[in-house]
């Protein structure tokens, strides 16, 4: 259900009470043409049914007697009276074509003003897996929870509801009133309940652990437990009967600032931490000449070999191992996917155009750590270098 507000008459969305110059309006009804031409067809099959009225016969003779300075009507009144009896001579039907004509226009610009200002909601939703639903509904029919004054506009507030039943999931839901702009929002659509193990909901008992992942070490991992350390431990309690594993949050933290890896303390919450990736297992690892070159040299298996016998996470140190070959394998992938268009690279590419602002903000805290880090080594080594005179 999506609370929306719409001006009365309806003319926006939410706060704005115009309509958007600019938009692109609905079709315009032929049956509002039709309803005017009716309209006009009527008058004027009546117009002869009776004689002239006694203003009608007034404005004829002001049309003989054309002068701007008469000021009980206006001027463009025997103006269409003269060129009515130099068209048709004095003929009720021709008098009274003018007045049909304008019934017939009035019907076309009430339509269009109609048309203007909407009063159909026009929504849809695209659904978390691309999917869409899509539909109307008359703004009179949602029900009013609000109206008054707002900046010189008379505005009601109305709730809107979906009468579809959506999947649970982040969709993104598109309305607006007919003729106006559209307006976005994200629309969360939450289960009944959380989700329960059909062991439990059974009656049966489960048993597991729980595992802070940072601290799991291994013959394979860098100093820090990661991903692959999770999968070897979930294939080994399950050997063993166990019917769940938990873990600490696995946010992302500030790769920029390694030592701030408190897992409570996420940067962002719509992605993992870089730290837990088990560099070995990623697919351009295989084929990167470079990376596998440089953790054969000795100095760099010399660092990796301390990390794995610190007794605690040394972070930065795990940080500064793991973004080196990271950076190579990345520049693996650019080079024979990203460039090739590869079906890998496509999905990668598609990932970050469906993660969009929530992926560019995650790491924006990153790059100003980075830049800060960066003044202030400046401003170290210009205060050492101003003292050393």
């Amino acid at each position: 259900m999506s609370e929306i507000r719409v001006s009365e008459p309806p003319g926006a969305l939410e706060m704005n009470a115009t309509n958007n110059a600019d938009a692109a309006l609905a079709p315009f009804s032929r049956w509002v043409i039709a309803v005017g031409g009716l309209l006009f067809a009527v008058l004027m099959a009546l117009s002869g049914r009776y004689g002239f009225h006694h203003d009608e016969l007034y404005f004829l003779d002001c049309g003989r007697h054309l002068q701007a300075s008469y000021v009980d009507q206006p001027v463009f009144t025997p103006l269409l009276a003269w060129v009515t009896l130099k068209t048709f001579g004095v003929s009720l039907i021709g008098l009274r074509l003018w007045p049909a004509l304008a019934a017939w226009g009035t019907v076309i610009v009430a339509g269009l003003t109609a048309r203007e200002f909407g009063g159909t909601i026009v929504w849809r939703v695209v659904l978390e897996d691309g999917s869409q639903l899509d539909g109307t509904v008359s703004s009179a029919a949602c029900a009013e929870v609000w109206r008054g004054e707002v900046a010189g506009s008379w505005i009601t507030r109305r709730r809107f509801e979906l009468a579809v039943d959506l999947p649970p999931g982040y969709h993104q839901l598109e309305a607006k009133i007919a003729g106006g702009s559209p307006d976005h929002c994200l629309l969360i659509v939450s289960p009944p309940k959380c989700f329960e193990p059909a062991a439990i909901a059974a009656g049966k008992r489960l048993w597991g652990i729980s595992v802070q992942l940072y601290t799991v070490r291994s013959h394979v991992n860098w100093g820090i437990g990661d991903f692959r350390d999770l999968e070897m431990l979930i294939r080994w309690m399950a050997g063993c009967g166990a019917g769940f594993i938990g873990v600490n949050p696995l946010h992302a933290l500030a790769p920029a600032d390694p030592q701030r890896a408190s897992p409570y303390s996420a940067s962002s919450r719509h992605f993992l931490n870089v730290l837990y990736i088990s560099v070995p297992a990623v697919p351009e690892f295989a084929d990167s000449l470079a990376a596998r070159a440089r953790m054969a040299d000795p100095e760099f298996a010399h660092r990796l070999h301390g990390l794995r016998e610190r007794p605690l996470v040394d972070y930065r140190g795990v940080a500064n191992l793991k973004f080196e070959i990271l950076a190579l394998l990345y520049q693996e992938f650019r080079d024979n996917h990203l460039a090739k268009r590869s079906d890998r690279g496509r999905a990668f590419l598609n990932f970050v155009a469906r993660r969009g602002l929530p992926l560019q903000y995650a790491w924006a805290p990153t790059a100003v750590l980075i830049g800060w880090s960066a003044l202030f080594a400046l401003i170290a080594v210009w205060r050492f270098n101003w003292e050393d005179g």
